[in-house]
């Protein structure tokens, strides 16, 4: 059995997340990377796809509400993050494998040769576009 956190339980955890931190701050503790990491997980909501979502099902759905209600200028703002991030590999920068890097090549040039259309990306490219950008 699978216990996932509400959303409101999320919000709740970083509210206390945040106190500890506090009391080890003032104990002179530096809490871990993997503490804050964490915190922003909880925060951004379970941004990774397979926390978000149980089977395919939700995720073609999470695919069609993207599809449906994500504007280009949105699209345009995670393109840039994660190019950014591209960018700064290794200097601090998230890293993306070949085939992630390959595929925000190809979506930025998609998204240029489509511009002014309203949906200039199908709901699974956006899926994993936002996937993306939830991990830089």
């Amino acid at each position: 059995m699978t216990v996932r956190p509400t959303a409101d339980e999320m919000k709740l955890l970083v509210v206390e997340l945040r106190e500890v931190y506090k009391i080890a701050a003032k104990e002179g503790k530096a809490p871990s990377a993997a503490f804050a990491k964490l915190g922003q997980w909880l925060k951004a909501g379970a941004p990774c796809a397979k926390c978000r979502t149980g089977g395919s099902g939700d995720r073609e759905e999470e695919a069609e509400a993207l599809y449906q209600e994500t504007e280009p200028e949105v699209i345009e703002k995670w393109l840039e993050s994660v190019e950014s991030n591209i960018e700064c590999k290794g200097r601090g920068g998230t890293e993306y494998s070949d085939k992630e890097v390959e595929f925000i090549e190809d979506m930025r040039s998609q998204f240029e040769n489509r511009r002014g259309r309203a949906r200039p990306m199908t709901g699974k490219q956006l899926r994993w576009l936002k996937s993306l950008y939830d991990h830089s």
